[in-house]
């Protein structure tokens, strides 16, 4: 595979120059790519730790503590960013998604189960009724849609 050699190279690069951040970076995102998300956040925390103003890092990890459905943390990560680059739009925006999930996997206050994280539903309903409407009556892009 194409993730493990970049791995095997950019772990060759960290043997050499164990001060080498954008190594550390590099491998973290290939590591994300390959959805190995434990290596990916010791890697951008490497990257972090030598090079401590890398906002993308704490982006990414971010993203990897976010797929980890750890909205906590993630949350933090994209703050932090924020924090060091206030224009840094894929921080804003994951920050936004990471907030929204983690309402959404809250557990219940009364019973502890999870919320139905699944807003089709809602969507599916709600187009129906517009659906319905005088003017949507027999349109093209409603065929085969199923509503």
């Amino acid at each position: 595979r194409v993730v493990d050699g970049a791995i095997h190279n950019l772990a060759q690069a960290i043997k050499l120059n164990p001060d080498n951040a954008p190594a550390y970076y590099d491998r973290g995102n290939v590591r994300l790519t390959g959805n190995d998300l434990h290596g990916a956040i010791a890697d951008f925390s490497a990257a972090i730790r030598l090079v401590p103003d890398l906002a993308f890092a704490y982006v990414n990890r971010g993203n990897a503590w976010m797929r980890k459905d750890d909205y906590r943390r993630a949350l933090a990560a994209y703050d932090h960013a924020l924090r060091l680059n206030p224009r840094l739009g894929p921080a804003r925006r994951n920050r936004r998604r990471s907030a929204r999930g983690r309402v959404l996997h809250a557990p219940h206050p009364k019973n502890g189960t999870r919320r139905n994280c699944d807003h089709r539903g809602g969507i599916t309903a709600r187009a129906k009724k517009i659906k319905d409407r005088p003017e949507f009556l027999g349109a093209p892009f409603l065929a085969g849609t199923g509503l």
